[in-house]
């Protein structure tokens, strides 16, 4: 048993590395890449370039998640307007009427997931994990919370790469559940490798 903790613990330890260590890299070499983004967003629909936005994360502590922005300012108070409330049924629109012309191309390939590199670096994300949650997520189901007991939030997972708009809260869940359970981290390797591939292809993971 304490050979099996030591393990998973040091298991644990390598994956934090190994998000240091990407993380930190991509930050660097996509410099470039994040100047051209920002003036993109600044030329097409003005201030803020980046938007902060409260998830909550492991062991259930809220904490601000880091995005180019891709909607409209008035987004957060459209929402309801939009969405009404969340329930486990609840599905994102893929023509969500708040997203921007720009918003559109750069989530296409989720390079406005980007900023979360910086999520991964101070370590409130991982590479590889659960999806964050809403916090209004959160209260509609308890299992997200569980999810998240020991687990840092993924840029990508399971729930990202196969919800193409069609997955619910529930669905999604789910899969946060499969992850936690049956994590290894091959299971990250095999996740980031089946992530690039649709990033590529412009199919995004939402």
């Amino acid at each position: 048993m304490c050979s099996t903790t030591n393990s998973r613990r040091w298991a644990f330890t390598a994956k934090r590395l190994f998000d240091i260590v990407i993380s930190f890299t991509l930050l660097v070499f996509l410099v470039p890449v994040w100047l051209l983004i920002s003036a993109a967003v600044l030329l097409s629909s003005g201030w803020p370039i980046i938007v902060a936005i409260e998830r909550i994360g492991r062991g259930g502590k809220p904490f601000m998640v880091y995005k180019f922005r891709t909607m409209t300012k008035d987004a957060q108070l459209r929402r309801r307007e939009v969405y009404g409330s969340f329930n486990l049924d609840f599905r994102r629109l893929p023509d969500d009427p708040r997203i921007t012309s720009i918003g559109r191309k750069l989530r296409r390939c989720s390079i406005d997931e980007l900023p979360q590199l910086w999520n991964v670096l101070k370590g409130d994300m991982s590479l590889v994990g659960p999806r964050p949650i809403d916090v209004d997520m959160a209260l509609i189901d308890p299992k997200y919370n569980l999810n998240l007991k020991e687990m840092r939030p993924g840029m990508t997972g399971l729930a990202q790469i196969y919800d193409h708009g069609d997955l619910t809260l529930s669905q999604q869940s789910g899969l946060g559940g499969w992850y936690v359970r049956l994590w290894r981290l091959k299971l990250d390797l095999a996740i980031l490798f089946k992530t690039i591939p649709l990033i590529w292809r412009g199919h995004g993971v939402t």
